[in-house]
C-alpha cells in the first residue's frame, strides 16, 4: 500500500514539476513577444516621425526653391506694375521682416561672383555683403 502511495506521489510531483516548467517557459515566451511587439511599435512610431519630418522638409525646400531670386535682395521692383506710372516702385524684400522660419535661420544667396546677398543688409551698408566665398 505504501508502495502505491509513493509511486502516485512521485507521478503527481513529476506532473507538477512539468506544469511549473511549462508555465515558466510560457511566461518567458510571452515576455519576449511583448518585447518584440514593443520594439515593433517603437519602429513604427520612429518611421512615422521620419516621414513627417521628411514631408515638412520637402515642403520647405519646395517653397524655398520656388522663391524668386529678387526676394533675397534688400530692395526689389515688383513684376506687376500699373501702366502709366512715372516712377517704378522700389519695395523692401518680403524676407526682410523675419529672420527665422520653421527650419532655417536667416536667408542669403550666393551670387555667381561669390558675393553673399541677404535681404537684411544693403550691399553698401554692411561688410557682410562684401564677404567672398
Amino acid at each position: 500500500m505504501y508502495r502505491r502511495l509513493i509511486i502516485l506521489s512521485v507521478i503527481i510531483l513529476a506532473a507538477l514539476c512539468g506544469l511549473a516548467w511549462l508555465g515558466y517557459r510560457s511566461i518567458e515566451i510571452r515576455a519576449q513577444g511583448l518585447e518584440g511587439a514593443r520594439l515593433g511599435e517603437f519602429a513604427a512610431v520612429a518611421e512615422q516621425i521620419r516621414q513627417d519630418v521628411k514631408r515638412k522638409l520637402d515642403e520647405f525646400m519646395q517653397t524655398e526653391q520656388n522663391r524668386p531670386y529678387t526676394d533675397y535682395q534688400y530692395y526689389y521692383v515688383p513684376e506687376y506694375v500699373a501702366p502709366g506710372q512715372q516712377q517704378m516702385p522700389l519695395l523692401r524684400s518680403p524676407l526682410a521682416g523675419r529672420l527665422e522660419n520653421d527650419f532655417a535661420y536667416g536667408n542669403f544667396q550666393v551670387e555667381s561672383d561669390g558675393r553673399i546677398v541677404t535681404p537684411y543688409y544693403r550691399a553698401d551698408q554692411s561688410q557682410i555683403a562684401q564677404v567672398r566665398v
